[in-house]
């Protein structure tokens, strides 16, 4: 004996909430054929939710890592502006200006003059 499983589809677009309609829509099919049952009521917005999922996580990763190296950058730049570009720090430019002709780097100020 073989058995077929139809599903039947329904949407319907409201501006009503859908706990005020779905008693509506039962009505209706219990009406139309009374061995018909309605289950698994979802809204739309339920649906989009759940096919969204998946994709939530990596972009809150992706989003909180991009926040991570924007604060880093952001420290590292003010630290350097603190230790190196305030004229009364002429000492600590000079020790590390000695300290970089050894080592052979560059800092920006001086790559951008030459």
């Amino acid at each position: 004996m073989t058995t077929i499983d139809t599903w039947t589809w329904v949407v319907v677009r409201t501006p009503l909430a859908a706990s005020i309609l779905l008693p509506e829509i039962r009505k209706a099919v219990y009406g139309a054929a009374s061995g018909q049952t309605v289950y698994h009521a979802q809204t739309m917005a339920e649906i989009v939710s759940k096919s969204m999922s998946p994709q939530r996580f990596p972009l809150i990763l992706l989003g909180s890592f991009a926040t991570l190296a924007l604060l880093l950058a952001s420290i590292g730049i003010y630290w350097r502006h603190l230790l190196f570009g305030h004229p009364t720090r002429a000492r600590d430019r000079d020790s590390h200006g000695a300290w970089c002709r050894e080592a052979g780097c560059f800092s920006f100020s001086r790559g951008a003059r030459s």
